[in-house]
């Protein structure tokens, strides 16, 4: 497929994200009086409707990504993960409006089979993005079994839905027409053996395969691979934090709709090298800052909580202040020191610049090619100066 068909390619597929978006919200207050089986239209047709906005993002960031790069594949996944979730919601508010003006025709059965298995695009797409990872290839041949493993664990979550004779949650008791009831057993012994199993075991896989790319890629590849980890952890964290949380119902929608488009765009910056090599500063920092609040948390913890409760046997005012007014006197100098310990570990600590000036010596005595010498040039002062950019500027011979 040419660079040109692939972007004329996904124009089309984001045209059909931000259609499917559009019909569905028209849909979710058309139906919004129904009575409905599906858990998130509980929450009410405007909150849904931004929720689902976020994929759309999703698939923007993708579009952006696939025409800078139509080839890397990672582009495409996105993108996928964009319509998906936007296709779902259209087709379970359009069972929902077709059984409600017209029962259960071909057309709204059919929509209703769609709503089952459609979800599986973005689902189960983690580990071909995490294989795939940054460049749409696999880190070498090796991997090969794992990318056809992942094939396989998709089409059987799709076999087992798409032709199970179970209630949908989102359908309801709408009869699945391609539903294979003898098969019953067995697709529920192969969601629980196979499925499941299989996802857990890929994203294993696919975590090994960062790890090689990061043992054996250079600067770029490195950085990228760090942004990933970077943005992992940050999920972890999130998802911990908002289980917890108990306010408005637009509370968890909106940080939801927040962090998958910062996810996304911080994947999609990382893939397009947009300033790779402030990464490392922006990690030592977010550190830093954590450590420094983690240290002055515990330090007001024991002067305003634990020590009165030990000492007066309650909380004063008098230990409250004094604690405030300690945590505020430390703060500058832990921050100092936090800061300068983990820019050792985080900010190019492992890096040295008279090693990678050695190897581009040695490189120079073999390169005739101009150009390579040119970016080979510039791939090493972005990776030991840092500098916010860099430029050749290669002076031509004149008669």
């Amino acid at each position: 497929m040419s660079d040109l068909t692939g972007r004329r390619l996904a124009w089309i597929l984001w045209i059909v994200t931000l259609l499917a978006y559009v019909v569905e919200v028209v849909l979710l207050f058309a139906t919004s009086g129904l009575p409905t089986n599906d858990p998130a239209d509980q929450a009410g047709p405007l909150i849904q409707a931004f929720e689902d906005l976020a994929f759309v993002a999703v698939g923007t960031l993708g579009l952006r990504l696939v025409l800078r790069q139509p080839g890397n594949a990672v582009g495409w996944w996105i993108m996928l993960a964009g319509v998906s979730f936007p296709l779902e919601g259209l087709m379970a508010e359009f069972v929902q409006f077709g059984l409600d003006r017209w029962g259960p025709i071909p057309l709204v059965l059919a929509a209703g089979w769609v709503a089952r298995w459609v979800w599986i695009l973005a689902t189960f797409n983690i580990p071909f993005l995490l294989l795939l990872y940054p460049d749409g290839h696999l880190p070498s041949r090796r991997w090969r079994p794992s990318l056809w493993l992942a094939v396989a664990v998709v089409a059987t979550a799709f076999v087992t839905t798409a032709f199970s004779a179970e209630p949908d949650p989102v359908a309801g008791a709408l009869t699945n027409p391609l539903a294979l009831p003898a098969l019953g057993p067995m697709f529920e012994w192969l969601i629980a053996y196979v499925v499941f199993p299989g996802q857990l075991v890929l994203i294993v896989l696919a975590l090994l395969s960062l790890v090689a790319r990061f043992r054996n890629g250079e600067g770029v590849e490195r950085q990228q691979v760090k942004v990933l980890l970077w943005v992992g952890t940050v999920a972890v964290i999130f998802f911990a934090a908002i289980a917890s949380i108990d306010g408005p119902v637009w509370l968890v929608p909106l940080l939801n709709f927040a962090f998958t488009i910062f996810v996304v765009a911080a994947l999609t910056l990382a893939i397009l090298r947009y300033r790779l090599y402030d990464f490392d500063r922006m990690v030592s920092r977010t550190v830093s800052y954590a450590l420094v609040a983690g240290a002055l948390a515990a330090v007001y913890g024991f002067g305003a909580v634990w020590l009165p409760s030990r000492v007066v046997g309650e909380q004063t005012p008098l230990f409250v202040a004094g604690s405030t007014l300690t945590a505020a006197a430390l703060f500058n100098p832990v921050r100092r020191r936090v800061m300068k310990w983990v820019d050792r570990r985080f900010n190019r600590s492992r890096y040295d610049p008279e090693q990678i000036v050695d190897q581009f010596a040695k490189r120079l005595r073999d390169q005739v090619d101009a150009n390579r010498l040119a970016d080979d040039w510039a791939d090493v002062v972005t990776g030991t100066l840092q500098p916010a950019a860099v430029g050749v500027w290669v002076r031509e011979e004149t008669d």
